[in-house]
């Protein structure tokens, strides 16, 4: 087990801004035009340094490449948009999951209407699975895991506490019951690898009495086979997670989070768990063991937390709190602590051809746009690439993203854009370093 204590450097000049979350220092502008595609615009191997250490391989990309446009481009129109109110198949209420089926169709989880919806390349609905209740095939609160290594489709169902497994056509196959208590109330798993789950849980310590001071929050990342309960530590962190504060007019304490920050997250590729602290600017990747083996890392890749973002994050807030001037806020802000510098990346993502997408941490909700540093299998970033306004991206393949948005009243719609890669692609199947 890799387990250590985190340490967060916090200071007083960055004090302001609490309510709002995740943050983008650069410029939202449209990228330089890249150069034409080919051999010639893969990222040399002299540019990133390898070297190992006791048994960990050690990736290092400099700021100027990790942080560049990356040149590949994303279609400003999707080639498929699925969530139209005049056709009942197409009404969606919280999306679980997305997977892309062959020719260019979408499969959906809709979590309302407890069903699997695929869908052709042309929108058109070919069949359903599933609806509620708590038979073999019916689901009550399910959730697709993403999965890297298995055309199966696996979903969790966080009411009913089990798994189901289907073929990638919908086909019922089996039901993985568990014979011991979930560790995560009913939340799903951050990804799978044939019968082990990736699980992420946080804990902090519960006072009744709401004290006033610093609250500790440890998130612990683990390997958990729902057969036989079986754990397999990857790593834990501890780190302040907020401050129990007495507000003038109030009776008690109320629980303000720590401005500027993220938590730690975690995803799966064909062989191995990903993760990030929600601090540093690197990647870790453990094995189904436990055991660290690689780090990708972008030394220098830190953005302090200056003025301007605290002076935003306060006008920002000021249009979210009713009855609050900006002297109570500032005098407010200025009782947490708050970090150096900003996060480095807020999630990840593995795209099917076993690249690795991070997202840049960014904290103001007013800008939609996603931005992403990518990795190759080998742990070389190459660059930056922002993604569609207001998408959130559920899977990424070889030529496409999907993801769903939202509009002001919620409603979500599901959309599938063509990607255009312009760099020589790694194989599909990276052996284990």
């Amino acid at each position: 087990m890799n387990t250590f204590l985190f340490p967060r450097s916090w200071s007083r000049a960055g004090r302001l801004g609490l309510l709002v979350f995740p943050a983008l220092l650069t410029s939202y502008g449209c990228w330089p035009q890249p150069p034409s595609g080919g051999e010639e615009d893969a990222l040399p191997d002299q540019e990133a340094s390898v070297q190992d250490s006791a048994g960990i391989l050690i990736v290092e990309t400099p700021e100027e490449i990790a942080t560049a446009p990356l040149g590949w481009k994303i279609d400003s129109v999707p080639l498929l948009a699925l969530g139209s109110e005049e056709n009942e198949s197409e009404v969606f209420f919280g999306v679980r999951g997305l997977r892309a089926l062959p020719g260019g169709g979408v499969l959906v989880l809709d979590g309302g209407s407890r069903e699997l919806r695929f869908f052709d390349s042309l929108g058109q609905l070919t069949h359903r699975v599933g609806r509620k209740g708590e038979g073999p095939g019916e689901f009550d609160r399910p959730y697709l895991v993403q999965t890297a290594n298995s055309d199966s489709l696996l979903v969790w169902d966080g009411a009913l506490k089990r798994f189901q497994v289907f073929t990638g056509s919908g086909e019922y196959a089996r039901m993985i019951r568990l014979n011991q208590r979930w560790p995560m109330g009913g939340n799903p798993p951050m990804g799978a690898i044939d019968s082990l789950t990736l699980l992420r849980v946080s804990e902090s310590p519960f006072d009744p009495q709401r004290r006033p001071g610093p609250v500790e929050e440890t998130t612990r990342v683990f390997w958990y086979h729902p057969s036989t309960g079986v754990e397999v530590p990857i790593t834990a962190i501890k780190a302040l997670d907020g401050v129990m504060l007495v507000r003038p007019g109030y009776r008690e304490a109320g629980f303000y989070g720590i401005p500027f920050t993220t938590r730690p997250t975690a995803t799966v590729n064909q062989s191995s768990a990903l993760f990030i602290d929600g601090v540093s600017p690197e990647i870790r990747e453990y094995g189904v063991d436990g055991f660290l083996r690689r780090i990708f890392r972008v030394p220098g890749f830190r953005r302090p937390v200056n003025r301007a973002i605290e002076e935003e994050n306060i006008t920002y807030s000021l249009t979210r709190i009713a009855r609050t001037t900006r002297a109570e806020l500032e005098r407010l802000f200025d009782e947490l602590p708050s970090p150096d510098t900003l996060p480095a990346f807020q999630s990840l993502q593995v795209d099917e051809v076993g690249w690795t997408w991070a997202e840049v941490y960014h904290w103001d909700r007013t800008i939609q746009s996603g931005r992403w540093m990518v990795f190759d299998p080998e742990g070389r970033a190459h660059g930056i690439i922002q993604t569609p306004d207001g998408l959130q991206i559920q899977r990424i393949g070889e030529d496409f993203l999907l993801g769903v948005r939202s509009d002001e009243l919620g409603v979500e719609r599901v959309f599938r854009y063509r990607l255009m890669r312009n760099l020589i692609l790694a194989p599909r199947n990276r052996p284990d370093p």
